[in-house]
């Protein structure tokens, strides 16, 4: 596999990953607040912290919100 190829790969996952991230966001938002979409946002949102696809500090205020 080239390079190019890898990146794409790369990008697309993150891509997914921070739309997976939106939509918990949003069902939680909603009223949704299954047990299993909070622990899912909780580790996508350490994830896209650790990628720096969201500040540091907006990851841990959403946590912090999270665990109240």
């Amino acid at each position: 596999m080239r390079l190019q190829d890898l990146i794409h790969v790369k990008n697309n996952k993150l891509e997914e990953l921070y739309s997976d991230w939106e939509k918990s966001k949003g069902e939680l938002i909603a009223g949704n607040d299954n047990p299993q979409i909070l622990k899912d946002l909780k580790s996508q949102t350490l994830k896209l912290m650790e990628l720096k696809k969201i500040s540091r500090n907006k990851g841990l205020t959403l946590l912090a919100q999270l665990n109240m």
